[in-house]
């Protein structure tokens, strides 16, 4: 796959079908993050983020949180907190050891994940109506092949840790 130079500037411009792709997608998520924020109301975006975390595997701890997201342990530690006093998160100790807490999704805290996500899914309904199931699984099927790819490459261009990849 051969690319051209770009029109504004030095930077290749990938072939018509993968920048078209490309486009697209930066325009999806441009979209869904301005959508989400205004959906979730009190809620940003990383504290989303943070809750649906926690949707996957709770309890845990912070600094297992941390590292998956890739976040500062203080700054999550004071996201934890806000989601705390709003009731959608809560914390225990750490049974294996004591000094430790873990977190855990509260059912307040679910159903507002639930919310957003119910949401979203009435939204891809309406825009996707008249597309086939077939075409969305394989519209689905490539987007998974993309994001494993970013997901699991050792490095980014310049040789530092991918930062969107697991931890090394």
């Amino acid at each position: 796959m051969s690319s051209v130079p770009h029109a504004l500037g030095g930077c290749p411009q990938p072939p018509q079908p993968l920048h078209q792709l490309l486009e697209s997608a930066f325009r999806v998520v441009k979209a869904f993050k301005r959508n989400i924020a205004w959906d979730a109301g009190r809620l940003t975006r990383t504290q989303l983020s943070t809750l649906a975390a926690l949707d996957k595997r709770s309890p845990r701890r912070i600094s297992s949180l941390a590292e998956e997201s890739r976040s500062d342990l203080s700054v999550l530690s004071r996201q934890i907190a806000a989601l705390e006093a709003t009731g959608l998160v809560e914390r225990t100790r750490d049974p294996e050891d004591g000094r430790a807490s873990l977190v855990a999704l509260t059912d307040q805290g679910r159903r507002a994940l639930d919310s957003v996500w119910n949401k979203r899914i009435s939204e891809l309904q309406a825009a996707l109506a008249d597309v086939a199931d077939a075409d969305l699984a394989r519209v689905t099927a490539v987007l998974e092949r993309i994001a494993a790819y970013w997901e699991n490459r050792p490095a980014g261009p310049s040789g530092q840790p991918n930062p969107t990849g697991p931890p090394p």
